[in-house]
């Protein structure tokens, strides 16, 4: 959400111009707004103005009119000749608080089921009303819950490592909606310090979408590089990515069912691999810990497996297939003699987990849900020490 006030230039003239206005960030912000007002044929008010952004070396076009509800709504470009049938986005402006305007639904809704929207303006506005006045922690945990998906939307949308999909995009202008301005301003500072500490791997981009790979770079460890070189390893921007199916013209096929390695930080060609070899020993101490807390099977239920299964080692598909198996076995009748099993939890979150999960390469047998690592809660439940996260997470 932006706010503008629109000073006219002299009475005799049907220009203004103006800069954005209450917040004490505005003079951060370096872009100015010129514009013009007229009629059009059929006697509406119109208001074409730009916003000229230094910083970023661009300028915005909008061109609207005002309606029957008094408000400036229309269209919002890149390009000079934005209009209805080219444009990237639409826009409203009312003369409305924006605390309240972050609330009221926008044309759409109120030509779709106008009572029902401003009812349910009435009721989102009175609640976070009421809120706020009393300090409730439900109005700061939606506050910070809004912070944490604009910040990381708008890192996706503003660096070269991902786009957004459609719903991503909508949550993302949703976000942006909700904000005032004073908060969107402070956001973007927080943003420039994340993009500032991004780690970016130089060299790397993703084999799947040929992006450039910023932030976390996923490795994955089933797929052999020729001669164990390792500059021409399996690497993803995100797990999305991950799982697709990827081949190479040297005959490498990736999986989805591969196992993955996370690095979060930047990592030199000559350390690559010992994070390689640090990958796989951490990935076949999980399985076995798997493994072992699967339990013992009853002799009922053995009876018709064989004693021994034998699966080639050169099959790289069937070993992953078999691992899966025997880390996550099909409920089956146990006798009375079972002894008790240790349960294996989130170390953060403590609900039980089952692989797939993330296991830590540091801390030993500590494992994560993907719910956590999604929202990186990296807090060190286990052996009580700080998790290294870099300064880029919120």
């Amino acid at each position: 959400m932006r706010t503008f006030h629109f000073n006219p230039d002299s009475p005799e003239k049907p220009t203004f111009s103006s800069k954005p206005a209450s917040h004490k960030f505005a003079k951060q912000l370096d872009l100015e707004v010129f514009g013009i007002c007229g009629k059009d044929q059929g006697g509406r008010i119109t208001i074409d103005f730009k916003v000229q952004h230094e910083r970023y070396s661009g300028t915005e076009y909008f061109s609207g009119y005002i309606d029957e509800l008094e408000s400036l709504v229309g269209y919002v470009g890149w390009s000079r000749d934005v209009s209805e049938a080219k444009h990237h986005s639409k826009f409203i402006l009312r003369r409305i608080s924006p605390d309240v305007m972050r609330f009221r639904p926008s044309p759409a809704e109120l030509k779709r089921s106008k009572y029902r929207a401003l009812w349910s303006f009435a009721i989102r506005y009175t609640l976070s009303d009421l809120r706020r006045k009393s300090w409730s922690w439900k109005h700061f945990k939606e506050r910070r819950d809004i912070r944490n998906r604009f910040l990381k939307f708008l890192i996706a949308a503003w660096f070269d490592g991902r786009q957004l999909t459609g719903t991503e995009l909508s949550e993302f202008m949703d976000c942006r909606r909700r904000l005032t301005p004073q908060e969107d301003v402070f956001y973007l500072s927080m943003r420039d310090y994340a993009l500032n500490n991004i780690p970016e791997h130089y060299g790397y981009t993703c084999d799947n979408c040929r992006d450039p790979i910023a932030g976390s770079r996923l490795l994955c460890l089933d797929c052999p590089t020729p001669e164990q070189r390792f500059g021409d390893t399996i690497d993803v921007c995100s797990l999305k990515c991950f799982d697709t199916h990827i081949t190479w013209v040297n005959q490498k096929a990736h999986h989805p069912y591969h196992d993955v390695l996370k690095l979060r930080t930047v990592v030199t060609y000559y350390d690559l691999p010992h994070f390689y070899q640090r990958g796989c020993e951490t990935l076949q101490n999980a399985r076995a810990r798997f493994a072992a807390n699967s339990g013992p099977l009853s002799l009922e239920a053995s009876e018709d497996l064989d004693d021994e299964i034998s699966v080639p080692d050169d099959d790289q598909e069937v070993n992953a297939i078999v691992a899966q198996s025997l880390v996550t076995p099909e409920p089956i009748a146990v006798s009375g003699r079972e002894e008790m099993r240790t349960e294996i939890r989130c170390g953060v979150c403590r609900n039980a987990v089952q692989m797939p999960c993330w296991s830590c390469t540091q801390c030993p047998d500590y494992f994560l849900c993907d719910n956590c690592e999604d929202k990186s809660l990296l807090s060190c439940l286990s052996c009580d020490q700080q998790y290294d996260q870099p300064t880029w997470y919120y």
